[in-house]
């Protein structure tokens, strides 16, 4: 089980997905990677999982 858990978008499309990722993999960081897919009609949802406020990849959903 890991300490620290990165909710990210797809890194190959969301820079600021990949940025957190790189830098914790760089340092040798042990991380659970949550990926929740951008642009579909379940991510709000999934957004309001890790993030009551609404708060996601772009500003509130």
């Amino acid at each position: 089980m890991y300490g620290l858990q990165l909710v990210i978008g797809n890194k190959k499309y969301s820079s600021w997905s990949l940025r957190p990722w790189l830098l914790l993999r760089h340092f040798g960081f042990a991380f659970a990677e949550i990926r929740i897919a951008l642009n579909m009609q379940q991510t709000p949802q999934r957004v309001l999982e890790f993030s009551p406020a609404g708060l996601g990849f772009a500003g509130h959903l």
